[in-house]
Formats: C-alpha cells, structure tokens, sequence
C-alpha cells in the first residue's frame, strides 16, 4: 500500500464516466488510502431507497452517495460534515 496521504482529502465522483467509469477510480482511490472520503454520484441511485444506494455505495468503496440531479444545498449539506469530522477526526457521518 502506498504511504497515506497527510491532507484532508476528499474526492466527489460520478459512478458512469467516459474514460475510466467511477467505480474503478474508486477502486483506484480506496487503493491508495482508505483515508480519502468518497461521495460517489449517480442518476442510477434514483430508483432505490436512500437506504439501498447508501449500501450499494459502501459496497463500491464510497463513503456516501448522492443521487442525480441534486440541489446544491444537498452537496453543500452532504460535504461538510465529512470535512469537519476529518478535521476534528470524527467518524465518517452516514445517510
């Protein structure tokens, strides 16, 4: 395993990308350190309970999910208390 980054780090990611599809980056990412919080982001969420696309998006390596499309408010509301429990080192916050 690659030495852990020291930075805050957060990575949003769309999960059907041209080029490298989502999942593989966060494979890539949760390769590098399982530090790094994950908001993974799909239209595909739409249809499941926000209870299925919460596990669904653990089982892929993210830390949370936000279904497509989204009000800013819900991006703003979903990333920072990921960022203050990473700045105050808290546990990673669920849906």
């Amino acid at each position: 395993m690659v030495e852990e980054p020291s930075l805050n780090v957060l990575v949003i990611t769309d999960i059907f990308m041209a080029g490298m599809s989502g999942l593989v980056g966060i494979e890539k990412i949760r390769e590098l350190s399982s530090n790094i919080q994950i908001i993974a982001m799909s239209a595909g969420f739409s249809d499941m309970s926000a209870e299925d696309a919460l596990k669904t998006g653990r089982k892929i390596g993210a830390d949370t999910i936000l279904s497509k499309p989204f009000p800013l408010a819900d991006l703003r509301e979903t990333v920072a208390p990921l960022l203050e429990n990473r700045r105050t080192g808290g546990n990673i916050p669920t849906l």
